[in-house]
């Protein structure tokens, strides 16, 4: 394995030409531009194997790190693990068709270096939980007081029924 330090993932093609063993990359992608609110507060661990292949180079990015998220039931910020990987086909000749687990990117021949940071954001991403809980036996928050039920114990009476199901309290039904 040969641990290198790339600005921003961008690779120069003549190492992908040379390579013979993983690059081991560590990167920074900080704040996510966008909408979407996600932060890695701490460097990203970044593997790529690279195989030249007629016509290109197959690229499969494996990224590792930690994401900042807020819980979804009782909304305390954690760091997640996350680890995912994604397969790329870099390849000189328009018209390759993209598979089903791999994306296709056409590069022209005078192209000198290949960005992967979107290889291995996509890879991050791919490695999100799809419910993030700060821990798996999370609690979450009262739904009547909204305490924090990891941190606390609250007395709140449970034996209240919502005004809108009143009426069915008398429903009593026979059971034969």
């Amino acid at each position: 394995m040969t641990i290198q330090k790339y600005r921003d993932l961008v690779i120069p093609v003549a190492v992908l030409d040379d390579n013979r063993d993983i690059l081991a990359i560590t990167w920074s992608p900080g704040l996510l531009s966008g909408e979407s609110g996600i932060t890695f507060p701490e460097d990203v661990h970044v593997e790529i194997k690279t195989d030249k292949v007629d016509g290109g180079y197959l690229v499969n990015v494996k990224a590792t790190g930690r994401v900042a998220l807020i819980c979804d039931r009782c909304g305390t910020d954690f760091l997640c693990p996350v680890t995912g990987e994604v397969r790329s086909f870099y390849t000189y000749t328009a018209g390759t068709e993209s598979g089903d687990d791999i994306e296709v990117h056409v590069i022209s021949t005078s192209t000198r270096k290949i960005d992967l940071s979107q290889d291995a954001l996509d890879a991050l991403f791919m490695g999100l939980p799809v419910k993030g809980l700060c821990i798996e036996e999370c609690k979450g928050l009262c739904d009547i007081c909204g305490a924090n039920l990891n941190l606390t114990e609250c007395h709140c009476s449970r034996d209240e029924i919502d005004p809108r199901w009143e009426a069915l309290k008398g429903l009593r039904l026979d059971e034969e």
